[in-house]
């Protein structure tokens, strides 16, 4: 059996030519005290619909097209949406990206910010600089025969409707390249370019994120569960996506260790290797590449301290002008109350090979 993942390749944005498919510590916290933002869990709550117009009319504001221009010379297009503060999609939809867009309902083009990814399953987090109202997870489970509806832009066309019914729960299938599991059958009509979007319940709360449909098969189209989605959110968020360079996956962030004599000298991987070593519980490192210089002339037990409600972390470099980084990083910490994401940014001044102050 093949399958067909619903991103939709373009040669040109306009003209369709076809488709494919250890604890963790975090500086952020201790050293340079940027203002955290806590994730929190909700969203849209339209009002009890009269018709499917209703609910249409209350979510497209936050149905996003993601545009995907990779390295390899190839473009596609694929669907996502507002949910917990993020933009959700499929991993696939961003996968090798050398640059995405993401066009939102009143035509505004934005640039993410953040590329996350899951470990294991086919999903994408987007960070973006646009005020989307955040959709519902579904309050209950679906059922079999429940009727439900595919939010997104499917063939490059636009934005589209289309109603059909759960068919099963936890489908687990095998193409040949590894086993899907926690999977919801449908027979609503999804196509190339419906990949990340919404799958909806009637009261427009999210059941589940279209991920595939079974090609030369009627009806036969899969969404991730809404379920498994949520863990993921509710998680550290998986790992960074970085843009492709040159064709390939920019590589993850160095550890310390890693870094030679004469890439200590640029500003972004002085700070990668900050972190890095903070991350990998090398205080002392961290300490004297910048550590000493962070807070109000902070001791080096101060220092280590900070990051002791920290469970794991992962820092993205934001941007660079000149000898200042810019960073975000999220984290999950234990509180009082029990766990929580939290979002931090951090700007760094850096000279000499180390970080000798902050911007705030």
């Amino acid at each position: 059996m093949r399958k067909t993942i619903l991103v939709c390749a373009l040669m040109s944005v306009s003209a369709l030519t076809g488709c494919s498919g250890g604890t963790h510590k975090t500086a952020a916290s201790a050293a340079s005290s940027p203002e955290a933002t806590v994730s929190s869990v909700g969203g849209l709550t339209p009002r009890v619909p009269d018709s499917w117009a209703d609910v249409v009319a209350a979510l497209r504001p936050s149905i996003v097209r993601i545009e995907n221009a990779r390295c390899d010379g190839s473009r596609s297009v694929g669907s996502g949406f507002a949910i917990d503060g993020w933009v959700l999609t499929n991993h696939h939809v961003v996968d090798g990206y050398g640059e995405l867009k993401v066009r939102t309902a009143d035509d505004q083009i934005v640039v993410p910010t953040v590329v996350r990814v899951a470990d294991g399953d086919d999903l994408a987090l987007l960070k973006v600089p646009a005020a989307l109202s955040p959709l519902r997870w579904a309050s209950t489970t679906p059922r079999v025969a429940d009727e439900v509806a595919a939010l997104g832009f499917p063939e490059d066309i636009g934005f589209s409707f289309a109603k059909g019914s759960v068919s099963a729960l936890d489908v687990s299938l095998d193409f040949g390249d590894g086993p899907i599991s926690g999977l919801l059958q449908t027979d609503t009509a999804v196509n190339h370019g419906n990949s990340g979007g919404p799958l909806i319940n009637t009261r427009g709360e999210v059941v589940g994120v279209v991920v595939l449909k079974v090609p030369d098969a009627e009806g036969l189209a899969f969404a991730i569960d809404g379920r498994r989605a949520q863990v993921f959110l509710s998680g550290a968020h998986g790992q960074p996506l970085a843009a492709c360079v040159q064709g390939d996956a920019a590589a993850p962030s160095p550890a310390a260790s890693d870094l030679g004599p004469t890439s200590i000298g640029d500003p972004a991987a002085v700070v990668r290797a900050f972190y890095a070593a903070v991350e990998s519980g090398d205080y002392s490192a961290a300490w004297e590449l910048g550590g000493r210089n962070l807070g109000k002339s902070p001791t080096y037990d101060r220092f280590v301290s900070g990051y002791a409600n920290t469970d794991r972390s992962e820092m993205v470099v934001l941007g660079i002008a000149g000898d200042v980084v810019t960073v975000e990083v999220i984290a999950l910490e234990t509180v009082s109350t029990g766990q929580q994401v939290s979002t931090y940014r951090g700007t760094y001044v850096v000279r000499g090979g180390q970080i000798v102050n902050t911007v705030r």
